[in-house]
């Protein structure tokens, strides 16, 4: 590499990890899409253009690898835990889809183990033929280092469908990083004292012998039971029907949703108030059509059109447990130790198979999770085989 090329990369910054996610909707999600500053990664990739990098083979490696890393991103479910390597001097990138719902927050934790080099994590829709489209958040932290630094951020999901979670060390970076993705719920749960497992009726379910579908879910609990209000915002409605007997009308102006408490016993608020999340709205009733019912909430969220209102409040915990820390397994070699071996397209049980690999094939280790590793193979194909089948080698 000559002296002028390597200032120049070193003047681009010394590392740069990329986090993408992939929409499959065709539409550009909700919220804001308009912004003031490029985000870290075009700006990068408009300044491989300015210096001529995207000219030279390492610009269009680096370049061909982003766009790799999405369209062959592993399956994966959440939580997820995984340490990827990098090495140096070879542009890279990984990618992870995932399955959302509108409703869940979807945080992701970086931490570097070793390597060197600044961080910048980008969060983007690509639609569903790959095209790049809007940033929605952009993030950046710290200075070049050659300890350990992390970087957490959340995203919350505004449309149903696949996303890809992209980490791409910027080119002649380098280093080892522990990846983790886990969910929470963007509202509150409404009933106090209880949780997900009060809910007893879900979204879709047959209502009037088919006649109707349910518009949300219904969490059961004692009457008198206090309702909260899920998320700041203004009550624009409160009253009575035929259906919700009891209800109040909540909008959420983050999200431009409407929030809908239904049976409720009695209210606690107006139409005009303002609340705040966790604030009581009402109590736990059976008004309405639910008066031959056990008490319940009726919780519904419309987008204007109803939408499952229960990953909005589904409070599970999914968070994966750390692996632990030491990269000495990753970027080295190895070799098959069955006879034949299947090379996997990621690490779930029904991951499709890339090709069968025979024995004493030789591999890089390029990352470790949970009983398996993904691996290299010398032509740069690259895949998901369990540790068990795996030896040292070179």
């Amino acid at each position: 590499m000559s002296f002028a090329l390597a200032a120049t990369a070193l003047h681009l910054r010394a590392g740069f990890l990329c986090v993408v996610l992939l929409g499959g909707c065709g539409l550009p999600p909700r919220g804001p899409t308009r912004r003031e500053e490029a985000p870290p990664s075009e700006s990068y990739a408009k300044a491989l253009e300015r210096t001529g990098l995207a000219k030279r083979a390492v610009g269009q490696r680096w370049l061909a690898a982003a766009r790799v890393a999405v369209e062959e991103a592993a399956v994966v479910t959440v939580p997820h835990q995984e340490v990827v390597g990098f090495q140096e001097l070879k542009p890279d990138a990984r990618g992870w889809r995932v399955n959302l719902k509108q409703g869940q927050r979807l945080f992701v934790k970086l931490e570097g183990q070793s390597g060197r080099g600044q961080t910048f994590v980008d969060v983007l829709a690509v639609y569903g033929s790959g095209r790049q489209g809007y940033t929605l958040k952009s993030a950046e932290s710290g200075t070049e280092t050659s300890t350990k630094t992390a970087l957490h951020f959340a995203f919350e999901v505004r449309r149903d469908g696949d996303y890809v979670v992209r980490v791409q060390p910027e080119i002649f970076a380098y280093g080892v990083w522990s990846l983790g993705l886990s969910l929470a719920p963007s509202y509150a749960f409404p009933v106090e004292g209880h949780d997900h497992d009060a809910v007893k009726s879900f979204f879709g379910a047959p209502r009037d012998r088919g006649r109707r579908r349910h518009h949300g879910v219904d969490i059961f609990a004692p009457k008198g039971t206090p309702v909260l209000a899920v998320v700041d915002g203004e009550i624009f409605h409160h009253g009575v029907d035929n259906l919700g007997g009891n209800v109040v009308w909540q909008w959420d102006p983050d999200r431009r949703l409407r929030i809908y408490y239904a049976h409720l016993e009695d209210w606690a608020v107006r139409r005009g108030d303002r609340v705040e999340r966790g604030e009581v709205i009402g109590w736990v009733g059976n008004t309405g059509n639910a008066i031959t019912t056990p008490p319940h909430l009726h919780f519904g969220v419309f987008d204007p059109r109803p939408v499952d209102p229960f990953p909005f409040i589904d409070d599970q915990v999914r968070a994966g447990s750390p692996l632990p820390l030491g990269p000495l397994d990753l970027l080295s070699g190895a070799r098959v130790r069955p006879k034949k071996l299947e090379l996997k397209d990621g690490p779930g049980q029904h991951a499709l198979v890339r090709r069968v690999l025979p024995r004493n094939t030789a591999l890089t280790v390029i990352s470790r999770l949970p009983g398996g590793h993904q691996v290299e193979l010398p032509d740069g194909e690259r895949g998901y085989v369990p540790s068990s089948a795996l030896q040292p080698g070179s």
